[in-house]
């Protein structure tokens, strides 16, 4: 998960995943050196996306953008069975809360 530190809407997203005990890694690209926010760029590029925060990768489907209900389809989340209840979360990309994103 790519974001910026100070957006709202990668706020939001981060702390959607952490209500749900779901494992993410993510990358505040506004507090990378620019070696680091060239190496974000060129994937974000490469996957043929714009640059657009946050920019969430699970499994091999990019979200852009604040979508939860696309983040629940995706993590197979049903919610209506109990809060929090994820079939396939290990499909989110990542573990934890690092600062490094898998590739």
């Amino acid at each position: 998960m790519y974001t910026l530190s100070t957006c709202p809407w990668c706020k939001k997203t981060k702390k959607f995943f952490t209500d749900r005990n779901i494992p993410f890694e993510f990358v505040d690209y506004d507090l990378q050196t620019p070696e680091r926010q060239q190496l974000i760029e060129k994937e974000m590029k490469d996957r043929g996306e714009r640059m657009s925060f946050p920019w969430v990768l699970i499994g091999d489907t990019l979200v852009v953008g604040w979508d939860p209900e696309r983040y629940k389809g995706l993590l197979g989340l049903n919610e209506g069975a109990g809060e929090g209840q994820a079939k396939g979360k290990d499909e989110a990309k990542g573990e934890g809360k690092g600062k490094e994103a898998r590739r």
